[in-house]
């Protein structure tokens, strides 16, 4: 039997969410509407988060799927997670990251250094990112539930991407005031926002094209397939020659066989033409779960595309610009005492 899918590697994830999003803070905290006399460039700000945001990732990976101990005795823990897998451990890890990001770049990237200042900035943008990490590690969790090469663990992996692409793109809502500031002359456009937003659509769609695909060919698979006992082997059903197809579904372990008619009729044998390891049920609603998600994120997204265009031709928009840039009485922060 093939065995479980492992814990997908989080670096890339984790190193992905901190260059896309270090990149819209040093954007945001460039505007003017933000008061900074100096502003950190947001390229220099991408790279630094995008080192420790992998950094991390594979910091959580280690937590949630350590290396087997072979002199560890202890029965496993009675939720099937690692000791070392707990919430509280996760968000305090991606907090101090957030600080450790804030901190480096407002000591190296800002004139003077103000270290209080990015240590502060931070952990108020860790605190917002943390629903997104969490929700990748929830997903890497149930990524472990399937066997590795079946059908729900390739659509598991598929989402790890599907959520950091949809919560990704919703965090380009940080660029919303770049638009009024471009109206009126004082910033670019916010291509990498733009980019980071046609990404995670682009992402999304390939996902759930995927899934939908998947979810088809379990259908397909699911006809006329004869269940196997589960005390008997698949050769009971009929013979099972080299060519036959077989196909890991993902979850349980039965068998289910496609049994085609013997060739003579007169002490014929009939033959296997498909083997479907696993729970066809199952497998099916998973994979419509998965679906429902990826509509949802793709409703989501699509309001966020929606926004950007609001904010593009609003007046309200850039009379509050306007009034916030110019007009507001705020000392700069890197003058504060």
């Amino acid at each position: 039997m093939p065995p479980a899918s492992r814990f997908p590697r989080l670096a890339l994830p984790f190193g992905l969410i901190g260059a896309f999003d270090g990149h819209l803070c040093g954007r945001l905290l460039a505007n003017r509407v933000m008061h900074q006399t100096a502003p950190i460039p947001p390229v220099f700000v991408a790279a630094v988060a995008a080192i420790f945001g992998a950094a991390l990732g594979a910091l959580l990976h280690r937590w949630c799927a350590p290396p087997p101990n072979p002199f560890e005795l202890d029965e496993p823990p009675a939720d099937g997670l690692p000791d070392s897998d707990r919430w509280w451990r996760h968000l305090a890890a991606m907090i101090a990251c957030g600080i450790a990001v804030g901190v480096v770049t407002c000591s190296l990237g800002h004139a003077p250094p103000l270290p209080w200042l990015g240590a502060m900035g931070g952990f108020w943008c860790a605190v917002a990112l943390c629903p997104v990490g969490i929700a990748v590690i929830a997903v890497g969790r149930r990524a472990r539930r399937a066997r590795q090469g079946s059908i729900v663990a390739a659509s598991d992996r598929r989402a790890v991407y599907g959520i950091l692409a949809a919560t990704s793109g919703v965090t380009t809502l940080a660029a919303l005031p770049d638009w009024p500031a471009f109206a009126l002359g004082h910033r670019t456009v916010p291509w990498s926002a733009m980019e980071m937003l046609a990404a995670a659509l682009a992402t999304t769609v390939v996902v759930l094209h995927a899934d939908l695909r998947a979810l088809g060919e379990i259908r397909q698979f699911r006809r006329g397939l004869t269940p196997v006992a589960d005390h008997e082997s698949p050769e009971s059903v009929g013979a099972v020659p080299e060519e036959a197809d077989l196909v890991d579904l993902g979850l349980e372990s039965q068998w289910s066989a496609r049994v085609a008619d013997a060739e003579h009729a007169y002490r014929g044998r009939e033959t296997i033409e498909l083997l479907v390891h696993g729970n066809a049920d199952a497998a099916a609603r998973t994979l419509r779960w998965a679906i429902a998600r990826n509509v949802v994120a793709l409703v989501v997204l699509s309001a966020t595309v929606a926004a950007h265009c609001e904010m593009v031709s609003s007046d309200e928009a850039r009379s509050w610009y306007f009034e916030e840039a110019f007009h507001r009485k705020v000392p700069p922060y890197d003058v504060w005492p």
